[in-house]
């Protein structure tokens, strides 16, 4: 980062969006190579939280979808303090059930857990994300959510490393908060791991195995970047 044309408030604002592995690159300059934990930055004693602050815009739920893999959705928004928050999640492991749901009923389900998400600060429960962000690859089930009359649906992102690299700088400069009960985050992050035989070839990407709270929340932060960038870049503000 020794461009000299640069102001030092723009280069500051750069460094803010880097953290670990990219920061080492494009900040610092130095080509390391991607292995281990890919999010090694998490902190579940500072991140996780038992009660969430008032959240000002739902902005999306993220979905891995599976049949014979799990089906994980995490719905997430901005909070008063200008986090971005993890608030809940549903989750459905057919080998555990030992039954398959089609995507009428994966609809359904998806339906019914909006409509029991617990508001913060309320006794409410019912929330309607501005984006339902699915997994690309699952046409029939995007094609479902239409039948059904869900709005928002759209493609998730699913530019891997980039998405990657937003959930860490999130975490990295504090603006991530993930709930307890999102039990499928909570379980797959600090085992979320860089392929070490593909970075011997020289391709970069994480194992794929355990990693479907990892997807649907990728999916989600990356998809939505546009409704919370401008508010996450503001200084932090007392969840009260």
């Amino acid at each position: 980062m020794d461009n000299p044309s640069l102001s030092p408030a723009y280069v500051e604002a750069l460094k803010k969006e880097y953290v670990g592995l990219w920061y080492a690159r494009f900040v610092e300059g130095r080509w390391i190579m991607a292995e281990g934990v890919v999010y090694d930055m998490w902190d579940e004693d500072r991140m996780v939280e038992d009660e969430i602050p008032s959240i000002v815009r739902w902005v999306g739920t993220g979905v891995d979808h599976g049949q014979v893999n799990p089906f994980n959705a995490i719905v997430g928004g901005i909070g008063v303090d200008r986090r971005l928050h993890l608030v809940a999640e549903y989750r459905y492991e057919s080998k555990l059930a030992r039954r398959q749901k089609t995507d009428a009923e994966y609809s359904m389900a998806l339906q019914e857990f909006h409509a029991q998400v617990p508001i913060p600060g309320t006794s409410l429960r019912g929330v309607r994300p501005e984006y339902i962000c699915v997994d690309p690859s699952a046409a029939s089930f995007v094609t479902q959510l239409y039948r059904d009359g869900v709005s928002g649906v759209m493609n998730a992102d699913n530019a891997v490393l980039d998405g990657i690299r937003m959930v860490a700088s999130l975490m990295g400069n504090d603006r991530l908060r993930v709930h307890r009960s999102v039990k499928g985050w909570r379980e797959e992050v600090g085992s979320y791991a860089w392929d070490d035989d593909a970075s011997e070839r020289g391709e970069e990407r994480p194992v794929k195995t355990e990693d479907h709270a990892m997807d649907s929340a990728r999916y989600l932060i990356k998809s939505t970047e546009p409704l919370w960038y401008s508010t996450l870049r503001q200084p932090l503000q007392p969840a009260a």
